[in-house]
């Protein structure tokens, strides 16, 4: 039996709707606003993507940010 297959989904970039005060990316203020979000198709695709790739029955989906 094989382990879970882990995922992690992380952000490309400071374009984000949160202000978490231990943000690491400088200057965020700068750059917050705009659609930095995936749309539900990618968002789709990505999970589809990620499930055929799993070697197991069990897939762990991690999502760095806020």
């Amino acid at each position: 039996m094989t382990g879970p297959f882990v995922v992690m989904g992380k952000p490309v970039g400071a374009r984000c709707n949160l202000e978490c005060r231990y943000c690491y990316y400088l200057e965020k203020r700068g750059r917050v606003g705009g659609p930095g979000r995936m749309t539900f198709e990618v968002l789709d695709a990505y999970v589809r993507a990620v499930i055929s790739a799993a070697s197991g029955p069990t897939v762990h989906f991690v999502r760095h940010g806020g």
